[in-house]
């Protein structure tokens, strides 16, 4: 009875770690999940009166692309590409990690937050990519700064994961261009993956 019962608590215990472990990530974009049923949209400075262009298209079943033209006409210089993620419970993670092949540019990667305090605010965090390399990045959410219209701001609410209702990638780096941002992975994860001697919090896995 004794053995069966410790065979028991022993399975128990591996099905709440992994239960854990599983639901403590959220997958919004992966090769196997093609962005978790979410809707994509386009916001370029064109809603200002700019000239950018930009796309998000499924370029094969591994990945995605967010590409186009960035003009600094007419007072322009932005592109992005956005989801909301209502209904996904990003409780218990602690930042973003991504699996991306860019350009050399550096991208944002952005989230929104429910927070009504919040509403108008960007929670931003950089990654800067490198020319046809295949780059992970982990984002923890304690380096997102909230900014609107390009200005960061003092007065908002720190990100909290529980608040979480859209995300996305924003390119305004005022370099007038092509530009193309290839999208393998965006996962919300607890653990931070991070080796001792990193002087940055935000870091590029593949270094």
């Amino acid at each position: 009875m004794r053995t069966r019962f410790n065979n028991l608590s022993l399975f128990v215990s591996l099905f709440l770690f992994f239960s854990v472990d599983v639901f403590s990530s959220v997958i919004l974009f992966s090769a196997k999940n093609k962005g978790a049923g979410l809707k994509w949209r386009i916001v370029n400075d064109t809603v200002m009166g700019g000239r950018s262009s930009s796309k998000w298209k499924f370029k094969s079943k591994k990945n995605a692309q967010f590409e186009g033209y960035l003009s600094l006409e007419n007072n322009g210089g932005f592109a992005s590409v956005r989801a909301e993620v209502n209904g996904l419970n990003f409780k218990n993670t602690n930042g973003i990690s991504l699996r991306v092949k860019g350009d050399g540019r550096k991208y944002q990667f952005r989230i929104q937050s429910n927070n009504p305090r919040a509403r108008r605010a960007n929670y931003t965090c950089e990654f800067q990519t490198k020319k046809n390399i295949v780059q992970n990045f982990y984002l923890p959410y304690e380096e997102f700064y909230p900014t609107w219209r390009g200005r960061k701001l003092n007065d908002m609410p720190k990100l909290k994961e529980v608040d979480i209702y859209g995300v996305g990638f924003f390119l305004g780096d005022k370099v007038q261009g092509d530009f193309r941002l290839e999208v393998f992975e965006i996962i919300a994860s607890k653990e931070k993956i991070l080796p001792k001697n990193s002087s940055s919090s935000v870091l590029d896995l593949s270094e």
